[in-house]
């Protein structure tokens, strides 16, 4: 029985040695990243958390369109969220050859966002659900790609290297991503601006 008890104990002990050495391993992989490494993995994850949201948020804005629409008339704003950020996108003006996808009639009313869904990508295929997208992905790929990899550099340089390198550290990662979202917002913001103006100039 003893014996058993110190087998039990031995491999127990060498499961957690071989435990802490797999993630120290895991750890230093992700501290040795290549800068375009990380640009790369920020990249991907913006663009499938994109296609994964936006046609939940073009089914909500199509719903708000058809319950309000003064309020989607040109020269009004209304807000557009990729999945990584909100724009703020301005209506533009009906003509005789094209309508706003946001301001299309559709082939029936919408009774809840399960039908505004289903009645999109029957009568106006699934390209539909992603209206919009290209435009604002110009900003939202290289805002995110921006944060993201500024966040894990400003960790890295601060010594916050998990699961190891982090005891007294808390602090570390809310200031790195704080610190990262201003870099993003200062190196954003004037391109949106341009952005706003130059749609804003197509509007008068």
């Amino acid at each position: 029985l003893t014996q058993n008890a110190v087998l039990t104990d031995t491999m127990a002990q060498s499961q957690l040695q071989q435990n802490q050495a797999d993630t120290a391993a895991v750890s230093a992989s992700h501290a040795n990243l290549h800068f375009w490494q990380r640009v790369a993995a920020s990249s991907i994850g913006g663009v499938a958390t994109s296609l994964t949201m936006t046609p939940f948020d073009v089914v909500k804005t199509r719903m708000q369109a058809q319950a309000r629409p003064k309020q989607f008339g040109s020269g009004n704003c209304f807000l557009y969220c990729n999945g990584l950020m909100d724009h703020l996108c301005m209506c533009a003006p009906e003509t005789d050859k094209s309508v706003p996808w946001y301001r299309k009639p559709g082939a029936a009313k919408f009774t809840s966002p399960l039908d505004a869904l289903l009645k999109i990508v029957r009568h106006e295929g699934p390209q539909s659900l992603y209206s919009g997208l290209s435009a604002t992905l110009i900003l939202a790929i290289p805002s995110t790609v921006i944060y993201f990899t500024s966040m894990d550099l400003l960790k890295a340089g601060l010594g916050y290297r998990p699961p190891n390198d982090t005891a007294g550290k808390a602090w570390v990662p809310p200031v790195a991503a704080v610190s990262a979202r201003l870099v993003s917002v200062m190196c954003m913001s004037p391109l949106e601006l341009v952005r706003t103006s130059m749609q804003a100039s197509l509007e008068l």
